[in-house]
């Protein structure tokens, strides 16, 4: 699954729409951070010519977050020869899709486990994460009716 954020101007829509500069991306910057586990790409894997660039500052996180975020191990040959291609044509490459900038072409970072590459759901790790915490009330196949002031839910997922 493909991680990516928005851009600081459609944050800064959202805060201008609800009247709360709150919701602007310099303020949500750091839960994106803190929300995520971020491993830079093994370039020892990767061809040469394949290196993803990246904004290690946005990127940054204590590695401590429950979501996994990294480069696949593999690119494609086709997405490298891509990158030439848009680059010919005026799109130029920068420093991923993490800054809040959408101008360019990057390499995608993926929600999946840097070791395995088994992807990431929010029950992988959001929601396993927040079982742990033993005041988190998970209702299972509830359905919520009334008014309700203040409620956080967390939902299991459907045995498949």
């Amino acid at each position: 699954m493909v991680y990516q954020r928005g851009s600081k101007g459609s944050y800064q829509n959202w805060a201008d729409a609800v009247g709360d500069q709150s919701y602007t991306w310099e303020n949500f910057l750091p839960y994106f951070q803190k929300s995520v586990n971020f491993t830079p790409p093994d370039m020892n894997l990767r061809f040469a010519n394949s290196n993803p660039e990246y904004d290690a500052e946005a990127a940054a996180s204590n590695g401590t977050g429950p979501l996994s975020v990294t480069f696949s191990k593999y690119a494609q040959a086709f997405g490298t020869w891509a990158a030439h291609g848009f680059e010919q044509v005026g799109v130029p490459v920068f420093r991923g899709f993490l800054s809040g900038k959408l101008n360019g072409q990057s390499y995608s970072k993926f929600a999946m486990d840097a070791e395995t590459m088994h992807r990431e759901s929010s029950q992988t790790s959001f929601l396993t994460k927040g079982l742990e915490n033993p005041t988190l009330k998970v209702l299972e196949y509830e359905v919520i009716w009334g008014h309700i002031d203040i409620l956080v839910v967390a939902v299991r997922s459907l045995p498949i």
